[in-house]
């Protein structure tokens, strides 16, 4: 196959692939950064077809959760749930590299970005720290959805936010430690699609806190 990723600095939002051209970072909105790899591996022609797995963590740092998302057991649970590509968004956090990694996951990563909306819409699983704004545009979207509480935060409304619409079954909520069990069986949890109409609900459920 003659089309080539390497794992260097930049990523390219869901587009065509073609199959005689390197594949592209096609956009320059601030700097981004991911593994540095030496390896180059093949870029499918159904690339943006992929199942895939959208990890972010807005503009905060989350340490644990990026350094979970980016390892090497954690990519091959992803393998082994089916996902072939996974992108970071790691926000103000530290990404490791590694060489220990899947050969069958595709890994992108990048610290920040103006709009996400593409990240959200291509994802069929999200994984987010729990800031109302990140929940919010999952539940929009009606995108299944892994929140992961930061528990080194002293002030922590954001479990209690997770923790109530988990119990109403809008989304899925774990710690860092049980995210690889949680992986394993988000197939078969069933969520509720967020009531679209119901706009405020979450800014209810925060003043209620």
């Amino acid at each position: 196959m003659e089309n080539l990723f390497r794992f260097s600095h930049g990523i390219s939002k869901p587009q065509e692939q073609n199959s005689k051209s390197q594949f592209t970072i096609p956009f320059a909105t601030c700097k981004y950064h991911t593994f540095s790899y030496s390896q180059t591996i093949p870029i499918p022609h159904n690339y943006q077809f992929m199942k895939s797995v959208f990890v972010t963590v807005g503009s905060t740092k989350f340490d644990d959760l990026v350094n979970k998302t980016s390892s090497s057991d954690f990519l091959k649970t992803l393998e082994a749930e089916g996902y072939d590509k996974l992108i970071i968004q790691h926000g103000n956090s530290t990404l490791k590299s590694s060489k220990d990694h899947s050969q069958n996951v595709i890994v992108q990563a990048f610290n920040f970005d103006k709009d996400l909306e593409e990240f959200y819409n291509q994802a069929d699983l999200v994984i987010s720290h729990a800031g109302s704004g990140s929940i919010m545009n999952c539940l929009r979207r009606n995108k299944k959805l892994i929140v992961v509480v930061n528990d080194s935060l002293m002030d922590n409304h954001q479990s209690e936010l997770a923790e109530e619409l988990s119990r109403n079954n809008y989304l899925i909520s774990s710690t860092v430690g049980n995210l690889n069990n949680t992986i394993k069986n988000v197939s078969t949890t069933k969520l509720v699609e967020y009531p679209k109409q119901n706009v405020d609900e979450i800014s209810n459920i925060i003043n209620s806190i």
